[in-house]
């Protein structure tokens, strides 16, 4: 990879095992409701393969990208921690609208960890846990297609800047890291999905990804 980045980041799992505690006082098993983007919640039933998710033991291969993991992990902390109702996945617009949606008392959690920043101005609404990754330990590679011969020719920062970069304006992280670091051929779109799309079809030039777990790093989306 080109160069990496670090990020911190907050879990909201928390939230969902309060408030499942707090449900089996007033009824029976209720199901609980987790938000999980639909290309999350895609890949999570393709890696697990038919697979009982609380047998897993081995965290690679196929579709195990970092968001996949942290619902595999979650769930099994969950059943670790002798929660046994039935999970329910609702599938979500978007990153914010989850939160929303935990907010409103839609859903009991998220499938995966959420930016701090993002979550501070909801904090007398929410139980948010303390940091599971911590700052310095959250790296990302810059993913280009493997077509991209410029991309892959770029060997500094001052060439990477003259690239074009595809990000959410969701992922503010992102957004200010890329900024701070002088791109400013900076394109958006609203989803991990549509950016695989734009670097196939050679709109953009990269974007910013988790580091994949697999040995070649590579990223397949569909």
């Amino acid at each position: 990879m080109p160069t990496m980045l670090c990020f911190r980041r907050l879990p909201a799992y928390c939230l969902l095992l309060m408030a499942c505690l707090l449900a089996t006082h007033t009824m029976a098993r209720p199901q609980a409701a987790i938000g999980v983007l639909p290309d999350i919640h895609r890949d999570y039933v393709r890696f697990l393969g038919g697979r009982d998710v609380l047998k897993i033991n081995e965290y690679g291969g196929d579709y195990a990208r970092r968001d996949v993991i942290e619902l595999v992990l979650m769930l099994q902390a969950l059943s670790l921690g002798g929660f046994d109702h039935p999970i329910q996945f609702v599938d979500e617009e978007n990153y914010f609208r989850s939160i929303r949606n935990v907010i409103d008392g839609k859903t009991l959690s998220i499938s995966g960890t959420i930016w701090y920043q993002d979550l501070v101005d909801q904090q007398s609404q929410l139980h948010i846990s303390a940091p599971i990754v911590k700052e310095g330990q959250f790296v990302v590679g810059l993913y280009t297609s493997p077509n991209n011969q410029r991309a892959l020719a770029s060997k500094n920062l001052a060439q990477l800047t003259q690239l074009k970069v595809a990000t959410s304006r969701q992922w503010k992280p992102d957004l200010n890291t890329l900024q701070q670091l002088g791109f400013d051929k900076i394109m958006f779109t609203p989803n991990w999905v549509n950016i695989a799309r734009m670097l196939n079809a050679g709109r953009v030039d990269f974007s910013l990804s988790p580091v994949a777990n697999n040995p070649t790093k590579e990223i397949n989306v569909d």
